[in-house]
């Protein structure tokens, strides 16, 4: 009966085992069937083209998003106009759920897709209620909330007290891929543009970076990314 309440509302796609992937996440796991129905009542897919804004920085929050294929860059606007690219998100991951608890209700950032992706979109008041008549998951996004300032305030030294080539260790060292004998295969799902400005350099810095960890032996470049040799030594390297 509950799976044919979920299918009034939403399509077809989402019944390919999308619905499993969403409740695997450590906050949203804890919904009981009742909050579950209620956070994806109303829940739509839509599909953006590359670089289609998906909402705007001061934008009022009347949704967050679950990325089903293709990519997001989320942004923020310097005092200057210059984009300040926070987080490259991708399959599986989602987007501005943490923002639907600011006050006031704003954006604090720009999503635009970076190739042709489908996003789903859910209501920010159903989930914003059942947070706050939940506790177990109450404490779950607090957590989560803690453990993202303690990322954010990780990248600032980073980004500060780092050389070029640090940087682009650290984000090699911190990003997920997947591991084996000592290798990493991370696939970027942005362009080097796009990565550079994640790091705070230039293009033209960035090449240069990765000529020199690619002449040390520790990075190969792949169609959809790099490889990462030599895990241990980077690691021993960089701390």
């Amino acid at each position: 009966m509950e799976l044919c309440l979920y299918t009034l509302y939403i399509d077809t796609y989402i019944l390919g085992g999308v619905m499993d992937i969403i409740f695997q996440n450590p906050v949203f796991s804890l919904f009981n069937p009742a909050e579950r129905q209620r956070i994806l009542h109303g829940a739509k897919t839509l599909d953006f083209t590359t670089e289609q804004e998906v909402f705007f920085q001061g934008d009022y929050i009347d949704y967050y998003y679950f990325v089903l294929s293709g990519a997001v860059k989320v942004y923020r606007l310097d005092i200057h106009g210059d984009e300040r690219v926070m987080n490259v998100l991708s399959s599986g991951e989602f987007v501005a759920h943490i923002a639907n608890m600011l006050h006031p209700r704003q954006y604090p950032v720009t999503v635009n897709a970076l190739r042709h992706t489908k996003l789903l979109r859910l209501g920010a008041d159903a989930f914003v209620e059942a947070v706050k008549n939940n506790h177990a998951v109450t404490v779950a996004f607090m957590a989560e909330m803690a453990e993202r300032i303690f990322k954010q305030v990780s990248y600032i030294d980073t980004l500060k007290n780092n050389s070029a080539v640090d940087r682009l260790k650290a984000f090699l060292l911190t990003t997920d891929g997947v591991l084996k004998d000592n290798q990493k295969h991370i696939v970027l799902h942005s362009t080097k543009r796009i990565l550079a400005q994640q790091l705070s350099l230039t293009p033209e810095c960035l090449s240069r970076c990765l000529s020199t960890l690619k002449k040390q032996g520790f990075l190969t470049a792949t169609p959809d990314g790099f490889i990462v040799h030599h895990m241990d030594r980077m690691i021993e390297q960089y701390a």
